[in-house]
Order: structure tokens, then sequence, then C-alpha cells
């Protein structure tokens, strides 16, 4: 791929930009794996933007939406990435348990976490940026609350994007026990390298679950931006199950009122103030 100005990008028309981002990603895969068979899926740009919804916006407002959409898939490959630290830094082939006891290791697996825990948080903002950009031309802004206001618009029964009420809700709870302890530094990491204990599975793992559940939306949400209803759900946290498969059963009986009592319920169960 050749080097673009900012004025060369700019001044790219539309289809030939969505090009470039298919190309960009495309290519990162071929760099990351070597040459794979046709036909293994990969989530691009252009598919979402050939979407019967997308197409009906101008060609401004699809560039805008362009724009995010490469935007999401990138943040998520630099979680994939991050992954790819950790097997190469941590989990190597010459990795014992034993190597929980070595502070260093606990730092640079510290390290690493820390940065996965932010990314995903990262990855929703650009996704509920990217819905509310399809929906209305515009980003998502709020001089209070950014996901208060996201919230209330999800929780409208004639948005088609409410399917994605489980989403919301796995943010919030990441947000609470993850990603607040550690920007405002109050994360129990420390006092866990301190301890030097070795940790359980979940405790390895709980910073993917955000990250998880967004890598395996985007086929739902093609399917609603070509006009057709979702038929699967993924769920994210054995905590979590009862409460996502319940909402999944309500959504997929695609009656109305029970739809909208299941999203009072709960979304409402969001504290105003924490969002």
């Amino acid at each position: 791929m050749n080097s673009l100005t900012e004025e060369e990008l700019d001044s790219l028309p539309l289809k030939k930009l969505v090009q470039r981002m298919d190309d960009f990603l495309l290519k990162s895969r071929e760099e990351k794996y070597g040459k794979l068979p046709n036909g293994i899926p990969i989530n691009l740009p252009s598919e979402l933007v050939d979407t019967i919804k997308v197409q009906q916006r101008t060609d401004l407002k699809i560039r805008k939406i362009a724009y995010l959409v490469f935007a999401y898939l990138t943040q998520l490959g630099l979680s994939s990435v991050s992954s790819g630290f950790a097997n190469k830094i941590c989990f190597t082939e010459s990795f014992l348990p034993l190597d929980w006891a070595s502070p260093i290791f606990r730092l640079r697996f510290g390290a690493i976490n820390q940065y996965q825990i932010i990314s995903s948080r990262i990855s929703f903002e650009i996704f509920i940026d990217l819905l509310y950009c399809i929906e209305t031309g515009e980003r998502l802004t709020s001089k209070k609350s950014k996901l208060k206001k996201f919230r209330t618009w999800l929780q409208d029964v004639n948005n088609k994007f409410h399917y994605f009420a489980h989403v919301l809700l796995i943010a919030y709870k990441f947000d609470r026990e993850l990603r607040t302890p550690e920007v405002h530094g109050s994360s129990s990491s420390p006092r866990s390298m301190l301890s030097l204990q070795t940790p359980t599975f979940e405790d390895i793992n709980k910073q993917f679950h955000l990250n998880n559940v967004l890598i395996n939306i985007w086929n739902p949400l093609i399917e609603i931006l070509n006009d057709t209803r979702p038929t699967s759900m993924t769920y994210v946290g054995t905590s979590q199950y009862e409460e996502h498969q319940k909402w999944f059963q309500t959504y997929m009986s695609g009656e109305d009122d029970a739809i909208e009592a299941k999203l009072d319920e709960m979304l409402g169960s969001i504290d105003n103030e924490d969002v």
C-alpha cells in the first residue's frame, strides 16, 4: 500500500477510501498469518458500508460512518495484537505456573492486562458512536454522560439497535469492576502482584469479556442494517448468562410490549450517576 498525505486521504472518492480501509485490514491479516485460503471470513468496512440502511445515507454521512467502522475494527485489532504480545512475552513455550511467583512476570502481565482493559472500553465507545451515527448521521456527544444518553436512545422499542441492550449491560459491569478502578488508581492489581498467588482462570481472562462480545456482534449488526432480525446472541460472563438469555428470548418473541418492559427492567437497573 502506498502512503498518502492527509490531503490526499481526504480527496479519495468514497469507494476508493473504503477499499483502502479493506486493503489495510486484509494486508494486516496477511502479514500476521500469511496467505490464508479463500473463504475464511474477515470483517471489513465495505460489508457494513454496503448494507441497505447505510446506503440510504448521503456520501458525506457514509464517509463518516466508514471512518467509524474502520476505527472500530482496528481497535479490536489492537486488542488482538496485545494478546499476541502476551503470548510472546508471558505465556511462551517455557511458561510454568511457578512464573506467577516472579515479580517481573507479574509486571509484564499487568502492563498488558491494563492495556487490554482500557482498549476494550475504547472499542465500546467507538461501537456506540457507530450505531448512533448510522441512525442519526452524527457522533454521540453529551455534556454530562455519553453512556446515559446512549442508554436513553437505545431504550426506545422502535430503535432496531435495542438488540444490543445486553452489550450495554456487559460494558456497564466491565466499567464498574475493571475499567473505572484501573483508570482511577484503585485497581486490585498491585495487591494481587504483592500476594504472588496464582490467579484463577477467571482472573486471567476477565479483561476479555467486553472485547469478546464486541467481536461477536458483527453478524447481528450487519443483519439489522440489512433489515433482517438477528436469530442469535452471544452471552459473556457466567454471572450474566441467565439475564442475557431471558433478554434474547424476549427479543425473539417480537412482542413490542414485552420487549419494552424488558428494556426498562434491564437498562433501568443502570445507576444514573454511574453512566
